[in-house]
């Protein structure tokens, strides 16, 4: 049972970071906004001209687009990770093994097809005034689809490592009771 109980750390840790990235990626884009109200830090304004908010949200762009790459490598790998602690073991059972390999399948459509994508689809939108003129207006669109969907498959994996974390749950505690007996 050595493998369930590292499996449920490692579901558990995957959970807690999906939830974590997507965060700090909106934490990212917030500072920036409270980064510039006025008298938000005397210090700021007394040693650096008013800051260009344009700078700060393409600041915040590339953290963010550093954090997603990273992000997309780490799922790669909790995914082969997960696999091999969960699919060699009998006792865990189809429910839970095709909960995880459900949510793997989102974690690596969105680490290689969607990923890339908003990589390449996000700079050239950082330098474009807001609101969007008529120009560029679809390429925000289009963004924003590649987003909204990356979005909807990362809550369906979440979703599904939530379920699957239960039912290993239940394998840890089925392996339990089967150890201590109906006394124990």
């Amino acid at each position: 049972m050595l493998r369930v109980k590292l499996a449920l750390v490692l579901v558990a840790a995957w959970i807690a970071l999906s939830i974590g990235s997507a965060v700090a990626a909106s934490v990212n884009f917030h500072t920036v906004d409270r980064v510039l109200v006025t008298g938000y830090r005397a210090e700021l304004a007394a040693r650096t001209p008013p800051p260009d908010r344009t700078v700060l949200r393409y600041l915040a762009s590339e953290i963010n687009r550093r954090l997603f790459r990273g992000w997309a490598v780490a799922q790669v790998v909790l995914v082969v990770a997960a696999l091999l602690l969960v699919l060699p073991v009998p006792a865990v059972g189809a429910a839970a093994k095709a909960t995880l390999a459900a949510a793997s399948a989102a974690a690596l459509a969105n680490a290689l097809a969607l990923t890339p994508r908003l990589l390449r689809a996000g700079p050239p939108l950082d330098f474009v005034a807001r609101p969007f003129t008529a120009e560029w207006e679809p390429v925000h669109r289009a963004f924003m689809r590649l987003h909204g969907a990356y979005m909807a498959v990362d809550l369906v994996k979440l979703a599904l490592l939530v379920a699957t974390l239960v039912l290993l749950v239940r394998v840890r505690e089925r392996s339990r009771w089967a150890e201590s007996g109906p006394a124990g």
